[in-house]
């Protein structure tokens, strides 16, 4: 059996074209393993939910798509941002005489569309849960659910690259879809790898979709360009994980948003700053297990830009942490009582 969305659910064509797409991986013989083996779903019981699941644009700063957390829950949220990007492309290419530029607007278009199915596909895996009454991922097992079918399917978690401007918004450029760690191959500077638009994205566009298309994602390097930015929303009740290239160019992440800079690399401050994410992420994690902790979800942005706040600090070797960390010589308990008071003490 396989699980499928119903896409007559929605009138929107680019929500359409990314159900199917969401719909060709989620009906290969490894997303069926995963939900076998691992979310041991009942298919009878999930494909009614998903056949009444209803897939929808909604309003938001703070993530690319959503589900209630609840086991009724019978909608996917998709970030209207994206629907006002569509609208914005298709007038430009009305309007615009140049040929090669249509073609940009109509491959950006292929993009977005590409990327909202990796969502529904990412809202999949906590709809599983969720509608087996598991309300939270399990920390020991699968950890996020969405993020851990997108590593089973495409190798990494999935990242938007975006160009011009601070701010995420509807005149924001999408130049790619990024799969930082997916392969093995050691990374040049200032480099990252992407899935390939001509041998891969723009292939689901075609009349006909060949099935080992969604085995297996062929990626290429793309080098960054100095107004790119490689960025993942926060999602669910994890801190989100500081996604790093090696030498020079690294993923920052301030609120979820991960921005491509440069900086120094020192080996040294490097472990230190590692060292101290890890400590911060069991402290935390121990801190919103506390059942009289109330409205979780809304402190884990408040700690995740926290958490990078102080490990940059632990990094930059002219600061007054950087020199503390220097002093406490890797006792934890010196440490602990410093993060205390920077996380919790406000």
């Amino acid at each position: 059996m396989v699980l499928q969305y119903n896409e007559k659910k929605t009138k929107d064509c680019f929500l359409k074209k990314a159900i199917t797409i969401a719909n060709l991986f989620l009906k290969t013989s490894q997303a069926n393993l995963i939900f076998k083996d691992v979310f041991e779903i009942d298919y009878d019981f999930t494909q009614s939910k998903m056949n009444d699941l209803k897939i929808s644009y909604f309003d938001s700063k703070d993530c690319f798509g959503m589900t209630k957390r609840d086991s009724a829950a019978n909608k996917i949220y998709i970030n209207s941002i994206f629907c006002k990007r569509f609208t914005l492309l298709e007038k430009s290419i009305k309007i615009i005489r140049c040929a090669k530029i249509r073609r940009e607007k109509r491959n950006e278009i292929k993009i977005i569309v590409f990327f909202i199915g990796t969502i529904i596909i990412h809202e999949t895996g906590h709809l599983l849960l969720r509608w087996k009454g598991i309300l939270d991922s399990p920390p020991k097992t699968i950890l996020e659910a969405g993020e851990f079918i997108e590593k089973k399917l495409f190798g990494d978690c999935l990242h938007l690259i975006k160009r011009t401007g601070t701010d995420w918004n509807e005149f924001s450029k999408y130049i790619g879809i990024a799969c930082p760690n997916a392969s093995t191959k050691v990374k040049k500077d200032g480099y990252v790898q992407k899935l390939s638009f001509k041998e891969y994205i723009n292939e689901f566009f075609g009349e006909k979709i060949p099935d080992s298309l969604c085995l297996t994602p062929i990626l290429e390097e793309y080098r960054l360009d100095k107004h790119d930015t490689v960025f993942k929303l926060i999602d669910e009740q994890n801190l989100t994980e500081k996604k790093r290239l090696r030498g020079l160019v690294f993923f920052d992440e301030d609120f979820g948003e991960v921005k491509c800079r440069v900086k120094e690399f020192n080996p040294l401050c490097e472990k230190m700053g590692d060292e101290c994410n890890v400590l911060i992420d069991k402290m935390v994690s121990t801190y919103l297990k506390d059942p009289k902790i109330k409205n979780k979800i809304y402190l884990i942005p408040k700690f995740t830009k926290k958490k990078w706040k102080i490990v940059n600090e632990v990094e930059d070797k002219n600061s007054k942490l950087h020199q503390k960390w220097l002093d406490f010589n890797g006792d934890e308990e010196k440490m602990k009582q410093e993060l205390n008071i920077l996380l919790f003490n406000d």
